[in-house]
């Protein structure tokens, strides 16, 4: 090993931290945008899961709405053929 002397000036010191900085920033501003993208593709997924879930329930609660209308056409009719068979 030598013992010569390495000497920097400041300015080329701060120039080469400066330029590895701005390297790593612009790895990590690429790394966010990436996965900003992804998880924006996730979601948009997740939206269109939840659009059939609400399309589904919305069906199911147009059938059981028919139902219970049904239900009480039919209780509403059997109490008229009950009466009917008492007043006979």
């Amino acid at each position: 090993m030598s013992n010569e002397t390495v000497t920097y000036s400041l300015e080329a010191v701060l120039t080469r931290i400066e330029s590895k900085i701005d390297s790593l920033e612009k790895r990590i501003e690429s790394k966010i945008d990436s996965l900003e993208k992804r998880m924006d593709g996730r979601f948009d997924k997740v939206d269109e899961r939840f659009d059939k879930v609400d399309e589904r329930f919305d069906k199911v609660e147009d059938r059981l709405t028919k139902v219970e209308i049904g239900q009480a056409e039919l209780k509403a009719e059997l109490k008229g053929d009950i009466k009917v068979l008492d007043e006979k």
